[in-house]
């Protein structure tokens, strides 16, 4: 028996027994394994992590296939179990294609049909093994209908979802990505899908209703994932309800639908804040469910930096540099072409550097920026109140920072809303950002109150103190040095006089 005769037999049983064919990580394993090769090996040859081979897709593979046999299968006697049901068929009797009632079987991975639109490549790939392993389970196991991958500017939500549709892809009949970066109109994105499923455009029904049910009647029949990323450009800027654009209510719609109505696909959004409606939707035993993406542990980030090139540096060097950046794979990435290009990949000359100069790279600056823009003017002034505070705040201290009267629960949904966009953290009870978060929030706000002073115009300087007199003398300190004094070189260097 040759390794082509073993996987038809493998995946006839599977198949029989479970209802599934075998997915592109499972046949992997099977080949790396037919040629006697570590699961180290096999993750070397393919795109997958070795975590993921050995500990998700493994034993999962294994266990179907002791199922499918009867008989226990591991990873040293799969041959000869396969073997010996190949010899006892006789012969193979080749793929069939199977309706079972609305559910379409392909015949083969060759009937998948893909449509990668502006999807981004992720050969070189870093962590997040476990987030990928949930998700997977989500997907193939719990068969969920509609998945949210959450996370701030630069966290990798595009890269997980990229590499999650390639590793469950084959498991699909149809899969297709689409941005919704420039805001398509839903008329516009439904027709595109329709397209893709290969119903005529005079097909398409008038009205928004009509075209969502026939959308929905695909969905139905056929197994599709379908991936919109960049879900929050349809959003409302500066909604604490995260409420959708006016002219853009029909996506929430159509998410509601493929979320509430029973169907064989999964919808994957990826979005730095979550729709409107679906928090109320989801649970742990639901098929709707969402992701909240955090920074990368040391060993992964510092894979990003060997990619990047050589660089040197002590572990706690290595450590106070990504935790500064709180693991942000993108923010790391700038960095790591910052340190190459000016400190020539040498960590140590980088920190000692953070230490007299606040630097914030421009492009981590645009990120911080594009998000701070749509927020609400109650989750601006707590992000500044938490940025001139210098350390974790709790709920009754903001509260009182906060000079206009706002009452406790119209705080309470500002930091549920600035905590959903990973823009702080909550310790203990208490609140507060992260390293380059508070950097360049007290830039803006420096800036701001400057050119107030220069327009003779006084909002931040009405609501919001410079220094507090309350507070402990380090804090203090550090206020004058990193808000006042900067606020008074500014306003000097301008008017060329002290």
């Amino acid at each position: 028996m040759n390794f082509k005769q073993c996987l038809k037999v493998a995946d006839e049983a599977v198949f029989t027994n479970v209802g599934r064919r075998l997915n592109s990580p499972e046949i992997a394993i099977l080949q790396g394994s037919w040629q006697s090769q570590t699961y180290e090996k096999i993750a070397k040859d393919t795109s997958y992590s070795v975590s993921y081979l050995k500990r998700t897709v493994a034993p999962k593979l294994w266990k179907i296939l002791t199922q499918a046999l009867s008989e226990e299968v591991s990873k040293t006697n799969f041959k000869s179990a396969l073997e010996r049901r190949w010899r006892k068929q006789g012969r193979w009797e080749g793929w069939e294609q199977e309706n079972r009632g609305d559910k379409l079987i392909p015949s083969s991975p060759s009937c998948l049909k893909t449509d990668w639109g502006e999807a981004i490549d992720v050969s070189a790939f870093y962590g997040r093994t476990d987030e990928l392993a949930k998700l997977d389970k989500w997907i193939l196991s719990d068969r969920c209908r509609l998945i949210t991958i959450l996370g701030m500017g630069g966290m990798g939500k595009t890269a997980v979802a990229a590499k999650l549709a390639q590793q469950v892809q084959s498991e699909f009949e149809y899969v297709i990505w689409r941005s919704l970066r420039n805001t398509p109109p839903i008329d516009d994105t439904l027709a595109d899908l329709m397209q893709f499923f290969c119903v005529e455009q005079n097909d398409l029904p008038k009205t928004l209703d009509a075209k969502i049910l026939k959308l929905m009647a695909v969905l139905r029949n056929h197994r599709c994932l379908l991936i919109l990323d960049n879900t929050e450009s349809i959003l409302q800027s500066g909604d604490i309800r995260n409420s959708y654009r006016e002219g853009y209510e029909g996506y929430g719609q159509l998410f509601r639908c493929i979320a509430e109505t029973t169907n064989q696909s999964c919808l994957v959004l990826t979005s730095r804040e979550k729709p409107k409606g679906l928090a109320a939707k989801e649970g742990e035993n639901l098929p709707i469910r969402s992701i909240s993406l955090t920074g990368l542990q040391l060993a992964e980030a510092q894979n990003i930096f060997q990619h990047k090139g050589k660089f040197t540096g002590s572990k706690p060097e290595w450590e106070l540099v990504i935790n500064h950046y709180a693991g942000n794979p993108f923010a790391l990435k700038i960095v790591a072409t910052g340190i190459l290009e000016v400190f020539e990949g040498n960590i140590s000359k980088f920190v000692e550097y953070r230490k007299r100069e606040t630097l914030i790279f421009n492009d981590i600056h645009d990120i911080l920026q594009k998000q701070f823009n749509r927020l609400t003017n109650i989750e601006q002034s707590v992000m500044y109140w938490l940025a001139i505070n210098r350390e974790p705040g709790f709920f009754e201290e903001l509260q009182d920072d906060l000079i206009t009267e706002k009452s406790g629960s119209e705080l309470l949904e500002a930091l549920v809303s600035l905590h959903r966009r990973s823009l702080i953290e909550k310790m203990s009870m208490q609140y507060i950002q992260q390293a380059v978060v508070m950097e360049y929030v007290t830039e803006r706000f420096i800036n701001l109150c400057c050119a107030e002073i220069f327009k003779e115009e006084t909002i931040l300087l009405r609501s919001h103190a410079l220094t507090k007199i309350t507070t402990k003398d380090y804090i203090r300190e550090s206020q004058i040095r990193l808000i006042l004094e900067p606020l008074v070189t500014q306003i000097n260097t301008k008017l060329h006089s002290q």
